[in-house]
């Protein structure tokens, strides 16, 4: 158990020094992280929804290199491709993937899928892609996510929170499962994650960091703004390293889980 703690510990602390200005980010980031560390994957491996890169070095901490990035956005796949992090990186819709049948033993993504809108095609592909026995991992949020938001805060919040973050899918673990074994996909396995406790601290700086000031929100601003000012950096990270964390640590083992990793076998 404190091995564990210590492993967390030790990821939240990198992303903390270098998300210090989206305090949620770090908390959700550091969770996936410290879940991603548990996977053997073989190369070639191809990542869906790689944005920039730059929370992919970090969130994949046992990958030294991925052979091919992939992502919608053009202007995050030109610096993606400058990161050195990947091999290749081409700008291209999940929902046709431009590589042959079988191209792949391991397809990953982190955080991608909700915001997918061709699921059932992108799922296809994935199939396709991969080899024989070729793994597919990816997170999401589940089903409870968007229903703990709407309880707790309403569902005008919860509809709001999905138009920030562009969130379109939100299934249970079983409707995972039963998509996937419709596609072909078996040995399937989920582990839940991100506790109802962890999801309320973590809305909670989500709304702080997001308030618009004009045009722009807090996080942005201080990045920008602020970011030079020592005492504004440093006090962000002793908050977050001495309290935030501890408070994670805790409360991850508490109550209903919020978000999903999957894994799933051709």
């Amino acid at each position: 158990m404190s091995e564990n703690r210590g492993k967390f510990k030790t990821v939240f602390i990198s992303f903390s020094r270098k998300f210090w200005y989206v305090p949620s980010d770090v908390i959700q980031r550091s969770l996936e992280a410290n879940i991603w560390t548990n996977y053997l994957f073989k190369s070639p491996i191809l990542e869906i929804g790689c944005g920039d890169g730059k929370i992919s070095k970090l969130v994949f901490l046992g990958i030294s290199q991925i052979d091919y990035g992939l992502d919608i956005d053009s202007n995050a796949v030109e610096i993606a491709r400058n990161c050195g992090f990947y091999k290749e990186v081409v700008c291209s819709d999940s929902a046709h993937l431009p590589f042959k049948n079988g191209s792949f033993r391991s397809v990953i993504a982190n955080s991608t899928f909700e915001h997918i809108e061709n699921l059932d095609s992108s799922l296809n592909e994935v199939y396709r892609v991969l080899k024989k026995d070729g793994i597919f991992v990816f997170n999401v949020p589940s089903a409870a996510f968007k229903l703990n938001i709407s309880v707790n805060y309403g569902s005008n919040r919860s509809d709001m929170l999905d138009k920030r973050l562009s969130h379109i899918n939100y299934f249970t673990s079983d409707e995972w499962l039963k998509k996937l074994k419709f596609i072909g996909f078996n040995s399937i396995k989920t582990k839940e994650y991100f506790s109802s406790k962890v999801l309320d601290v973590w809305y909670r700086l989500f709304k702080i960091y997001t308030f618009k000031i004009g045009n722009s929100e807090l996080w942005s601003l201080i990045k920008n703004y602020l970011g030079n000012k020592f005492y504004i950096k440093n006090l962000h990270i002793s908050i977050l390293e001495r309290q935030i964390a501890q408070v994670i640590m805790k409360n991850e083992k508490i109550g209903e889980k919020m978000m999903i990793f999957i894994s799933a076998r051709k």
